[in-house]
Formats: C-alpha cells, sequence, structure tokens
C-alpha cells in the first residue's frame, strides 16, 4: 500500500470558517465546558477557583523531571529494545511506558 501525497487530496476542499471563534481555549483552567444547549446560568458549578488553592499535584511537571524519568527508563536496554507501543497496557499497576505524558505540553 503506497503512502497517499498531497495530490491525492487536491480536490478536499474543507472550510473551517464557520467555527471561527467558536472552539477557542478556556481563559482559566476552572472556565470548563457546559452542556449544550444550556444556558451557562443555568448551570451551577461544583468546584471554583478556591477549591484549587493549597492542593498537591499528583505529578509533577516540568521538562527537567521528564528528561529524569526518561533517562531512568533508558537505563535498562531490554526493556528499551524490547519496546513496543501496541503492547504497552494501559491498565497495568506498573507502567510500560516511559511515563512521562504528564510532563508534556501542547
Amino acid at each position: 500500500l503506497e503512502a497517499p501525497t498531497q495530490a491525492d487530496f487536491a480536490t478536499l476542499q474543507q472550510d473551517h470558517g464557520e467555527y471561527e471563534g467558536e472552539m477557542v481555549p478556556p481563559e482559566k483552567a476552572t472556565d470548563l465546558p457546559w452542556p449544550r444547549n444550556t444556558p451557562r446560568k443555568e448551570v451551577t458549578p461544583v468546584w471554583g477557583p478556591h477549591d484549587c488553592q493549597n492542593i498537591t499535584p499528583l505529578a509533577r511537571g516540568g521538562e527537567t523531571q521528564a528528561l529524569q524519568t526518561l533517562k531512568a527508563s533508558m537505563k535498562k536496554p531490554a526493556w528499551v529494545a524490547s519496546f513496543e507501543k501496541p503492547k504497552t497496557s494501559c491498565t497495568s499497576l506498573t507502567p510500560s511506558t516511559t511515563t512521562i505524558s504528564p510532563y508534556m505540553s501542547v
């Protein structure tokens, strides 16, 4: 099976103009989406900014921590050599991946 080329998509026209300004990220972490077709003033928040104060994160973020975690994973040559993404388990009690996802940012 050959990989598609740019020419294969030349006839595909997508106009996302109708979504302009609709799909924007929230300004604050507490600005979560509410159910569709329900006015925001009718939705009662379950938590707010005060609930986010003085909490301890479960995973520490940052490039330094991610690199330390990755370096620890790379010290296991047998694991590195046999790693296959389709064979990882998302329900395992012991991680089968590098576990650096919490440190990644878009």
